[in-house]
């Protein structure tokens, strides 16, 4: 028997059969996009606080005290995170006799999270810079973490 329309055009399987590959290809490459994101924003947010330790412990070591009144002594200086609205953000501040004077704050990205610690704080005593005691921080978001550990001696690892 011989066909009187010859066929141009794809069977329904084989369009089936497409349409399969570029959904799983699409679904694959839209897992590895936002995992990327999330490993971004994640190293971002690791590399603001290392930053921010780094900075409140050389101010400690410097016994910067221009944020003092006079008259006042410096015993250190303070690194501390709060939670408001699922948003962290960490402060620097100067501790002065009994006030803290607010250096600098940081906010960071929505959806990191910011866990160690006893009182959310972190004091690094002035002129050797070392911590009050060893901290263990971590730093995450949805299922991805990073810590970093201030050891006795005030080196971050």
């Amino acid at each position: 028997m011989k066909k009187i329309c010859p066929s141009s055009g794809f069977t329904l399987i084989e369009i089936l059969i497409v349409m399969l590959i570029f959904s799983v290809l699409t679904s694959s490459g839209y897992l590895a996009y936002t995992n990327l994101i999330t490993r971004k924003t994640l190293d971002k947010a690791y590399r603001e606080i290392r930053s921010g330790l780094l900075e409140a412990k050389k101010m400690a070591e410097y016994g910067k005290k221009d944020k003092c009144i006079a008259e006042q002594q410096l015993y250190g200086y303070e690194f501390s995170w709060d939670e408001n609205n699922n948003v962290y953000s960490f402060t620097l501040s100067a501790l002065c006799d009994e006030d803290s004077i607010f250096v600098k704050s940081v906010q960071l990205d929505k959806g990191i999270v910011l866990s160690g610690g006893e009182d959310n704080e972190i004091i690094f005593k002035v002129l050797d810079g070392k911590p009050v005691k060893q901290y263990d921080l971590k730093v995450s978001l949805d299922e991805q973490e990073k810590e970093i550990t201030i050891g006795s001696l005030g080196e971050l690892r």
